[in-house]
């Protein structure tokens, strides 16, 4: 048999699977890799070799790993956070924060446990709004990171979480693992539910109890900024995995993927004007979803 070689003069599509090793008549072939090892595919068509690091400074954790993140206040000032076993370490302009000549470090309430999942993927999510970062895990409560200045940063258990006070729904929140900002809402999601606060107050989880006199009027309406529990259910009771927030709120779990909108456009987004709608049926896996422009992009599960 006369042996065939495919013509390759670009590699847009980076590595194909192997299910596609014997498709040479396909584009995608054409223009991809068996592997793409340290390279990055440009649209143009080249692979672009990829950056490198340079030694910084050790972690605090000895040879176990940590968890980095940015901490971005403006253009101009930025940090990088650095997790580990019960501290927190912090690196600006290129090198670790000092205090009286030491590496300034806080402690955390984050284990080694609570950094990362059993697959070995980061267990923790966050968010930023201005000085203000809120932290979630499935090990540990809500975390409320605050910086006060260069040397001064504080790490708190987010107030009034735990438990919904109501007498009518007394109850335990459990540990949220996803995360977003939502129309000036902080959104928390555990299990198959979405705790979206007060709009404007990010703290403030309490739900309102319609209150009526002897005759049956309301006394005490619910308003349309006041904080809200949303359901996702689907027909195995699926856990939610991400929250990916745009003009609607995109929600990922394990067995499908949802927008929650207003349910009419007369009336604001609140406790009484909202609806989640199924989206795609392809279920996710437990890797924070990547918006893109206008496209959000997720690991299937």
């Amino acid at each position: 048999m006369q042996k065939m070689s495919a013509y390759l003069n670009r590699f847009t599509f980076g590595e194909v699977s192997p299910l596609l090793y014997s498709r040479g008549d396909l584009t995608k072939y054409q223009a991809g890799c068996k592997a793409l090892v340290n390279f990055i595919p440009l649209i143009q068509g080249p692979a672009r070799r990829r950056g490198g690091t340079r030694f910084i400074a050790k972690t605090g954790n000895g040879n176990r790993p940590v968890v980095l993140m940015d901490f971005a206040y403006s253009e101009t000032v930025g940090y990088v956070l650095e997790f580990g076993d019960q501290y927190l370490r912090f690196f600006n302009r290129g090198r670790p924060v000092k205090a009286g000549g030491s590496v300034y470090q806080i402690a955390a309430p984050w284990r080694q446990k609570h950094l990362f999942l059993e697959n070995g993927l980061c267990a923790l999510r966050s968010v930023q709004s201005a000085d203000v970062m809120y932290i979630v895990c499935p090990g540990r409560p809500p975390q409320k990171l605050s910086r006060h200045g260069l040397i001064d940063w504080r790490v708190e258990a987010l107030p009034n979480w735990g438990r919904d006070n109501d007498k009518s729904r007394e109850k335990e929140r459990p540990n949220a693992t996803s995360i977003a900002l939502f129309r000036e809402r902080l959104c928390l999601a555990a299990d198959h539910t979405i705790y979206v606060s007060q709009s404007g107050a990010f703290e403030n989880f309490k739900l309102t109890e319609v209150q009526k006199d002897a005759q049956g009027n309301v006394q005490v309406p619910i308003a349309a900024d006041d904080p809200m529990e949303i359901n996702v259910y689907t027909e195995q009771m699926d856990k939610i995995e991400w929250l990916s927030p745009s003009e609607d709120l995109l929600v990922g779990t394990t067995g499908g993927e949802f927008r929650i909108s207003q349910n009419t456009t007369v009336d604001p987004f609140g406790p009484e004007n909202f609806k989640v709608a199924p989206e795609t049926p392809f279920g996710s896996s437990s890797i924070q979803a990547l918006r893109i422009g206008p496209a959000v992009l997720f690991a299937q599960r």
